[in-house]
């Protein structure tokens, strides 16, 4: 939004396009705030596994494709 209120239209619509692979992990893999949870609590912050019926924990597969996306952008390790 920075960017592009700033006029760098350009480098504002890069960086969306640099968080595709994000948004497609995350928006298209099963019902949120499942994998947002599962990122959350990959990244480290153990309280966010908790999810409350009739949500369910993120799959084995759901998890490694969650996983995968994290290292692949690298953001395994980011958290404050």
């Amino acid at each position: 939004v920075d960017l592009w209120r700033s006029g760098q239209e350009a480098e504002a619509r890069e960086l969306t396009a640099s968080l595709d692979d994000v948004y497609e992990t995350i928006n298209g893999l099963t019902t949120n705030p499942i994998p947002v949870k599962a990122a959350m609590h990959l990244l480290g912050f153990e309280s966010a596994q908790t999810l409350r019926l009739p949500l369910v924990e993120a799959t084995g597969m759901q998890r490694e494709r969650i996983q995968a996306m994290l290292e692949r952008n690298e953001l395994i390790g980011m958290h404050v």
